[in-house]
């Protein structure tokens, strides 16, 4: 089923009758509604996002969100190709590191890797991270992401792919490689990123 018929866009707290991707050039923030996860909520800048928060009680959350956000708009790409591809590599191997790990207290646990409310207890015991499906509801290949931030999906083979989340921490996903581009603020689980849906390039986990 198309999205633009699963999920509905409010700007600024008001609901968006028109088109939806005209409506997403509205604003560069987003999250979704958590009474309505169906509900896609898009903010011009961080001060009405944080006026929104104060209201649903959430200010502390989405306060750290910002200040991350704010931090990722002075971080440039290497200025050469070869000092970006050293960086990203040194990444992967961390990464591969802490997936190993995680994947094995799976196995030990028995619990099953699409197991949502198994995983959200992780959270508990130093697992912050998110968790990126290519699937919706949590469904199909996955790529586990430590705490950290990632420039570039491209070297996991994840780039543009994720189609569902589960932030065990607060997280950022980005619609362009380092930082760029709209923003959708992810805490706890997203079985259906909506427009973000292949649009995620670069992510910041682990905002604790």
């Amino acid at each position: 089923m198309d999205n633009e018929k699963k999920w509905t866009l409010k700007l600024d707290g008001k609901k968006w009758s028109g088109p939806i991707e005209k409506g997403i050039e509205g604003a560069n923030i987003f999250t979704k509604n958590p009474r309505n996860e169906n509900e896609l909520l898009g903010f011009k800048n961080d001060k009405l996002l944080l006026k929104w928060a104060e209201k649903e009680g959430m200010l502390e959350q989405y306060e750290r969100l910002v200040q991350e956000d704010r931090i990722l708009k002075y971080i440039t790409p290497p200025e050469t190709e070869g000092e970006e591809e050293e960086l990203l590599e040194i990444q992967m191997k961390t990464v591969e590191k802490m997936t190993k790990r995680f994947r094995k207290t799976l196995q030990e646990r028995k619990i099953d890797p699409h197991d949502v409310e198994k995983i959200m207890k992780l959270k508990e015991e130093d697992f912050h991270s998110v968790i990126l499906y290519d699937n919706k509801y949590y469904r199909g290949s996955l790529r586990y992401l430590p705490g950290g931030r990632y420039p570039s999906l491209k070297l996991f083979g994840f780039n543009d792919k994720a189609e569902s989340a589960i932030a065990i921490s607060l997280t950022i996903l980005c619609e362009h490689s380092w930082y760029r581009g709209k923003r959708l603020y992810v805490w706890g689980t997203d079985a259906d990123l909506g427009w973000f849906n292949n649009r995620i390039s670069s992510v910041v986990s682990s905002i604790v």
